[in-house]
């Protein structure tokens, strides 16, 4: 009686089920997309598995492969998504009418911040530069997504330099490379440096004053031949 009993509740208890399909397109598409960036950027390109992305997201491989059609055409689409992401965050924060230099300061934080708050993209990124850049190439929507970024810097210095607050050689190219390259290597290489230094560089303690040291490198950058107080 009581095998019968239990086997009688198995019965009746709730199963889970797996997603084989939607109503919504873009909503499985979004939620496939979301589960093969988390897997890209756990286990890098060579070994993320479409089976993987399947268990993430709850969507079955054919369902996967009706949307994206290949492994290697998802992994695009992931690195599309989080460089537009970036742009789209970037955009919103409307400098059109800030004073230049707070509008720099504002842009040093939000990247520091976002490169922080979204390690999926260093690490998607990080997978990207190991294959050398091979797949970043077939997208003509990442090297667009570019101009938009620059757009807004350029705007910023042109206005900086026009005021008189900006060196009049300042360089677009430079102060964004300056900018992300001093916020992405905490970010990317922080576990390696934290031990070969002996400094966590985890603590908040570390972000605050290495936010600080980038926006004063930037500022004097940009300053330097000005005879302006970056205050």
């Amino acid at each position: 009686m009581a095998s019968r009993a239990s086997h009688a509740q198995n019965e009746q208890s709730p199963k889970p089920r797996r997603r084989t399909g939607s109503r919504d397109p873009e909503a499985t598409r979004r939620l496939i997309l979301q589960a093969a960036i988390a897997e890209f950027a756990d286990l890098g390109f060579g070994g993320a598995r479409i089976e993987g992305i399947s268990q993430r997201s709850g969507f079955n491989l054919r369902m996967i492969y009706y949307y994206f059609g290949s492994k290697e055409a998802l992994y695009v689409a992931a690195l599309e998504q989080v460089y537009s992401e970036l742009v789209a965050a970037e955009q919103a924060l409307n400098l059109h009418d800030e004073d230049p230099r707070d509008g720099m300061r504002r842009i040093i934080s939000f990247t520091w911040h976002y490169f922080n708050d979204h390690p999926e993209f260093v690490r998607l990124v990080n997978t990207e530069n190991m294959l050398g850049a091979r797949f970043a190439r077939r997208s003509t929507l990442i090297s667009n997504n570019a101009s938009p970024q620059l757009k807004v810097l350029q705007d910023l210095l042109s206005r900086g330099i026009a005021a008189g607050y900006f060196r009049r050689d300042a360089s677009v190219f430079e102060t964004h490379l300056t900018i992300n390259s001093l916020c992405y290597f905490h970010v990317s290489n922080r576990a390696t440096m934290s031990n070969y230094l002996g400094y966590d560089m985890t603590s908040q303690a570390s972000h605050d004053l290495w936010l600080s040291h980038v926006t004063q490198v930037v500022m004097d950058y940009l300053t330097a031949k000005s005879g302006h107080s970056q205050r």
